[in-house]
């Protein structure tokens, strides 16, 4: 592995976190094991990137679109993106499978002022087109209109 030189410091956050990990976590002062936090706003309004190198899971990540919400690019695995629509998703897909490939998109995101800015603006408007108030309400209104129809 090659030094990145990155100075971050790794928050790990998240509800039933197993004492194991925060063992790991214990001697490292770059690391802190935090668990449960019930205001994600605290968090994401203090960081530049988030990670989810998640290895299973189905459907759309939470994780990915809240990090989005706030500006906060996210370094994920193929399996964190999986369920998000593709539609404007290249700009903010900041994809690795290996860890080597995760280190150095964190070390390129956190010294890159200009990529960070571009990958941070794509995922505001990525939320805004695809989680906004307007496009859930149209597509709610969609599918009341169609069960409608159904009944007619």
């Amino acid at each position: 592995m090659r030094a990145r030189n990155v100075n971050a410091r790794l928050r790990i956050c998240g509800s039933n976190m197993p004492d194991s990990v925060r063992d790991l976590c214990a001697d490292d002062p770059d690391i802190e094991a935090v668990g449960f936090i019930a205001n994600l706003g605290e968090v994401f309004d203090h960081c530049r990137l988030s990670v989810a190198p998640l290895r299973f899971g189905a459907g759309l990540k939470g994780k990915l679109a809240t990090s989005f919400g706030y500006g906060v690019p996210c370094v994920a695995t193929g399996v964190a993106i999986e369920g998000m629509s593709t539609e404007g998703l290249e700009p903010c897909r900041l994809q690795g499978e290996t860890a080597e490939e995760i280190a150095d998109l964190i070390a390129h995101y956190y010294r890159s002022e200009q990529d960070w800015e571009r990958a941070s603006q794509a995922s505001l408007a990525y939320v805004e087109q695809q989680f906004s108030f307007g496009v859930v309400r149209d597509k709610v209104s969609a599918i009341l209109d169609s069960l409608d129809d159904k009944k007619r």
